[in-house]
């Protein structure tokens, strides 16, 4: 097992969210029905990439919201830098209610919380 590194958010200078994944094709369904039931479109294709503001990452403790009616899930988050892939954990936090307007949007009304830790891969650098 690879030793965990302390994690520098300011680092990264782009964020790119995968949307609508999941191993387990029952379970993805049965999320894309949740959403569905609140108003959210279902997607043409799985998975979808979405970019967003590389500023919207931070490793603070706690995150702002407006309103209430956004939610987060834990995630597996990747990082590329030169040093190599890293592993971390942390959350696409997202708005439900502007959701249902649009997931890109909604992607772009949140901060994105992740560990301060990461574990170095065993890949090569991307790009």
């Amino acid at each position: 097992m690879h030793s965990a590194e302390l994690l520098d958010v300011r680092r990264v200078r782009e964020l790119v969210i995968a949307g609508w994944t999941g191993r387990d094709v029952a379970a993805l369904e049965k999320h894309i029905r949740e959403l569905e039931a609140i108003g959210v479109r279902r997607p043409k294709t799985t998975p979808i990439f979405y970019r967003v503001a590389a500023a919207l990452l931070t490793g603070d403790d706690a995150i702002e919201v407006l309103g209430y009616r956004s939610s987060g899930e834990a995630e597996c988050v990747v990082y590329s830098f030169d040093g190599g892939l890293f592993v971390g954990v942390g959350s696409d936090h997202t708005d439900r209610q502007a959701e249902a307007v649009g997931v890109s949007l909604s992607k772009q009304m949140c901060a994105k919380p992740v560990s301060g830790l990461a574990a170095r891969g065993c890949g090569r650098a991307l790009g």
